[in-house]
This record gives C-alpha cells, sequence and structure tokens, in this order.
C-alpha cells in the first residue's frame, strides 16, 4: 500500500527511488572508519590509509548524497508530478520532494564542515591535518 502511494501507483518507481536513496549510506562506511582511526585506534592513524580512505570518503559523499539524490529527483520524480495529481498523491509527492532537498542542503552544509580547513586538512592526519577531536 505504502509503495502505491509513494510511488503514485508505480511501485517500480518507488523502488527504484528507496534504492538511489540507500545509496547514499555509501559513505557512512568510510565516515565510520575515519572515526575509527580518529577515536578509537590508538596513536596517530597512518597517513596513507588515512588519505585512502579520505579520498573514498569524499568522493562517495559528492557523488551519492550531493549529485545522485538530486539526480534521482529531477528525472525520475519531478517528471511523474502528473502521475501523483491525478492519484491524488501530492502530498506524497511533496513529502518526497522536500525530504531530497532538505538531505541534499544538509548534505551540501556537512560538505562544507568538511572542508572548511582546506582539502589538504581533510586528507591527512597531522601537524597541518585533522586531529583527533574531529567528531
Amino acid at each position: 500500500a505504502a509503495a502505491t502511494i509513494y510511488g503514485a501507483g508505480d511501485m517500480k518507481l518507488i523502488t527504484w527511488l528507496s534504492a538511489a536513496g540507500y545509496l547514499t549510506e555509501i559513505s557512512n562506511l568510510f565516515l565510520d572508519i575515519r572515526w575509527f582511526q580518529l577515536k578509537v585506534a590508538p596513536g596517530q592513524p597512518n597517513n596513507t590509509v588515512y588519505a585512502i580512505n579520505s579520498v573514498f570518503l569524499l568522493v562517495s559523499y559528492i557523488a551519492t548524497r550531493i549529485v545522485v539524490m538530486p539526480w534521482a529527483m529531477v528525472t525520475h520524480l519531478w517528471p511523474r508530478y502528473k502521475d501523483y495529481e491525478a492519484m491524488g498523491q501530492l502530498t506524497s509527492f511533496h513529502v518526497i520532494s522536500g525530504g531530497c532537498c532538505f538531505i541534499t542542503l544538509l548534505s551540501v552544509a556537512y560538505t562544507y564542515i568538511l572542508l572548511k580547513n582546506g582539502l589538504r586538512a581533510f586528507l591527512f592526519y597531522g601537524k597541518s591535518g585533522a586531529k583527533s577531536k574531529e567528531n
């Protein structure tokens, strides 16, 4: 029933949109590894491993949360506006659209937070890089 409501009667659409949403969680793996390196691993993290993980984090975060989410909305959800309207499900359309927009804005803000000290500070641990107090 929920798939029918949120997919404007098209279960494949909402399944696809859900899968695209779950894809954004890939970056959490690298964020968790980074946290582990900074908080749990004793001593200074290996800079090479830390830098490689940081690159994966940055690329996966931007690709999935700032590119894929809006792309899915613009190419798969918004063209179906008339379907949602015909099914009397404009509330669902606006909840999905609003949620995607809000999450994308939060993701842009978090990307700024990650990079506010510069790319070098984001990529490398140490004197000019990240410190163990990072969240």
